[in-house]
């Protein structure tokens, strides 16, 4: 599927293998949006017309103009309507273009499908319903609440829902605990992948590891700094921490995490710290304890669990 060259006047529009009809004036109807999910202009959007392509890239001349530092070439990719269908084609060979998680070519689009050009990432949104304005502003309140690069919560909903379980904690006396989490030697362990992405991707990876070990429970995982997730876990003594901690790292170190069909072995290495051991009155506090903690397993790792048990 490497060409999608259009024939303005409607005909065969060639596709590798598919050959799909355009129809040049039924199909204006179809309304569809990006929404700039991270980097410099995030909670951007772009109207995406039916009856033309949009360009991406870091030239002026594009339609949707990003910053070149974030791996973004100069003509990018462009989103076309072919048949009734939304695509996106990479049009410079040495570009990254991921839809779905997947490196693409040429590919279809879906509805609130994630879009990653370089270090940017871009919501395709074409609602059934054609009511793309509340459409839009549920992509703004999740970006406000999630990191779309992992698909986790972020910094502020964190602090926001630590903060509330730090008050209910001490007001009902019971446990709670954090968890910082990172990937050891990341940057060693996926150098030069995928232009330069292969941290951002791994990072991707992992979240989707841990997410699933956790649901079901009232732990919140967030992106609290680039390389760091923290988890939250309300009503959890230092003991279930640790426990639970020991689980995650377990079940990383089982399987590689993939990038594509690449193998990366990872392990992790977690900072664990918890109310009593660290009384904090606001969220930063029993982060900082957790971090203390993260860095003493990576001093005694890779591969290693710690907790925080006061001031050295």
């Amino acid at each position: 599927m490497r060409d999608l060259r259009r024939v303005r006047s409607g005909g065969d529009v060639s596709c590798g293998r598919l050959t799909v009809v355009e129809r040049p004036s039924s199909d204006t109807g179809a309304k569809a949006i990006v929404v700039l999910a991270y980097g410099e202009q995030l909670g951007k959007r772009v109207a995406l017309d039916p009856r033309r392509p949009m360009f991406i890239g870091s030239a002026a001349e594009n339609d949707l103009v990003l910053l070149t530092d974030l791996g973004v070439a100069a003509r990018h990719a462009r989103i076309e309507r072919l048949a009734g269908v939304w695509w996106i084609e990479r049009l410079d060979a040495g570009a990254t273009l991921r839809v779905r998680g997947r490196r693409a070519q040429a590919v279809t689009l879906a509805h609130r499908d994630e879009i990653r050009l370089g270090h940017v990432v871009l919501v395709f949104a074409a609602p059934p319903d054609g009511d793309v304005e509340t459409e839009y502003h549920e992509q703004v309140f999740r970006l406000m609440t999630h990191d779309h690069a992992t698909g986790t919560h972020n910094l502020r909903y964190f602090l926001e829902a630590a903060a509330h379980e730090i008050a209910r904690s001490r007001r009902v006396e019971r446990p709670l605990a954090v968890l910082g989490i990172e990937i050891d030697r990341l940057r060693a362990l996926v150098h030069d992948v995928d232009g330069g992405l292969g941290a951002e991707l791994l990072l991707e990876r992992l979240a989707e590891r841990l997410r699933p070990l956790l649901r079901g429970t009232d732990a919140v995982l967030a992106r609290v700094a680039y390389e760091r997730f923290g988890v939250l876990l309300p009503d959890t003594d230092l003991d279930r921490a640790m426990q639970i901690a020991d689980d995650l790292r377990a079940h990383v170190e089982a399987r590689a995490l993939a990038i594509d069909d690449e193998l990366f072995p990872a392990t992790i290495s977690i900072g664990v710290a918890d109310l009593e051991h660290a009384p904090a009155l606001e969220p930063r506090a029993l982060m900082d304890a957790a971090a203390d903690a993260l860095a003493a397993a990576q001093r005694a790792g890779p591969n290693c669990v710690r907790a925080f048990f006061g001031p050295n």
